[in-house]
């Protein structure tokens, strides 16, 4: 059984990778967010935190016992750094811990997700997640650090990085890698490229915001970050 983990900054590509599982979602073996899902949000959540690691690495353990005994193949989990509103940088996922308290009970795959910070910034603000553009952009540049600092402890077959950019201009060549990576019907992802949607321009993106945002994400500020996302791309996993 494998624990597919789709994680990244918020506005990175999380609707995008679910809209490509849309068919191997519909499939019985398949669990998108199960009874894992609502333990971790709260252990995640700094005002919502009590439960002991111990026991919850207990009740994880009762979890994936379920799905295996009903003939699950794949577990889906898929978080934004921050998750849910409000805006909050701290409610975020650890991955270095959720690797430790499933160690020994299930497989687990991290897909990190990655785009340009100041298009996913405005990505959050478009969808009315804030209308302060720099507050956003300051919780982007706060979990990126965050990740990128997980990552440097991850082990690197642990993961892939998938580059939201990348995916856009080759759709089926990542396709077939994300279904090596997390085991998966090639034939059932190719099925739901169609359902992708286009990136929102940039030259349509007001030009003050533009403008702070390109002040904001300076080459300097990005390379605090973005080595560690140099690290296991996604088509290093494709075998032929």
């Amino acid at each position: 059984m494998l624990f597919c983990f789709t994680v990244g900054v918020e506005g990175t590509g999380h609707h995008m990778v679910r809209a490509l599982l849309h068919t191997q979602m519909q499939r019985d073996r398949f669990i998108d967010q199960g009874g894992w899902h609502e333990a971790m949000v709260t252990h995640w959540d700094p005002r919502t935190r009590h439960q002991k690691v111990n026991a919850l690495q207990q009740d994880l353990k009762s979890v994936f016992q379920e799905a295996a005994q009903q003939g699950a193949t794949h577990l889906y989990e898929s978080a934004s750094f921050p998750f849910n509103q409000p805006r909050d940088a701290l409610r975020r996922p650890d991955i270095l811990e959720f690797l430790s308290l499933t160690q020994g009970l299930v497989r687990c795959r991290f897909l990190v997700l990655y785009r340009c910070p100041k298009a996913s910034t405005f990505s959050a603000v478009r969808r009315g997640f804030t209308d302060d553009v720099l507050k956003q952009a300051r919780i982007v540049e706060a979990n990126h650090r965050f990740i990128a600092q997980q990552l440097q402890q991850c082990p690197r077959e642990s993961y892939r990085v998938l580059r939201y950019e990348d995916f856009m201009a080759r759709p089926r060549d990542f396709q077939r890698a994300l279904a090596e990576w997390w085991e998966l019907d090639p034939f059932a992802l190719a099925l739901d490229l169609s359902r992708l949607k286009p990136s929102y321009p940039w030259d349509r993106v007001p030009k003050d915001t533009r403008a702070v945002l390109d002040a904001f994400f300076s080459a300097k500020k990005r390379a605090l970050w973005e080595p560690a996302y140099g690290n296991s791309p996604l088509l290093d996993c494709v075998t032929g």
